[in-house]
């Protein structure tokens, strides 16, 4: 079983008869429990998860951009009232907990709501270092143009030449040439 006890978790449900189970349940966790009520405008970052009610205007309360999530969210959907699919896929929540709740109802949707979170944080890292590589990759391109440039070599010397700079300042390609375009954008 997953160690939930480490968790912070911030439970905007309504407090009738199925928000409290859910708390209860949440509780049963071992997690640390914060219950809100009425719901925030502005939902609060400083927990592992948030597990909140449905509401109409949910993705605005929501203080950060679909896809750049602090913090698992987890929504919940009531038997009652019809479901607004809509505003459900733009919450683009990990998971989703149905009310009134059923046995390992928490249990299963915290260990797949948390499991989603951390693979897309390990997505959005391999993306951030993808985006930087090819941002290196473009500078080295430019760099190689302006030493070319300057020292009347051709590609290939002028690619050696940014390696060995490079190497004998300790530094990445990539930093070396960001700092060639960028002096030489300021020298024009």
């Amino acid at each position: 079983m997953l160690e939930f006890a480490k968790l912070g978790i911030c439970a905007v449900v309504e407090p009738d008869v199925d928000g409290e189970a859910l708390v209860r349940s949440l509780q049963r966790t071992h997690a640390q429990v914060s219950h809100v009520w009425p719901a925030p405008a502005t939902y609060p970052v400083a927990f592992d998860l948030l597990v909140t009610e449905l509401l109409d205007d949910l993705p605005g309360r929501l203080p950060w951009s679909p896809g750049e999530f602090p913090l698992a969210l987890c929504v919940v959907v009531r038997e009652r009232g019809r479901l607004n699919l809509g505003t459900l896929r733009d919450s683009t929540p990990h998971c989703t907990i149905s009310l009134p709740l059923r046995r390992n109802d928490v249990e299963a949707a915290l260990a797949t709501g948390l499991a989603q979170f951390q693979y897309e944080r390990r997505l959005r890292a391999r993306i951030d270092k993808l985006d930087d590589y090819i941002r290196s990759i473009r500078s080295v391109e430019r760099a190689k143009a302006v030493i070319m440039a300057r020292k009347r070599i051709d590609e290939n010397e002028a690619y050696h030449y940014l390696r060995r700079q490079a190497m004998a300042r300790r530094i990445s390609i990539g930093e070396l040439a960001l700092a060639i375009v960028d002096t030489d954008e300021l020298l024009s």
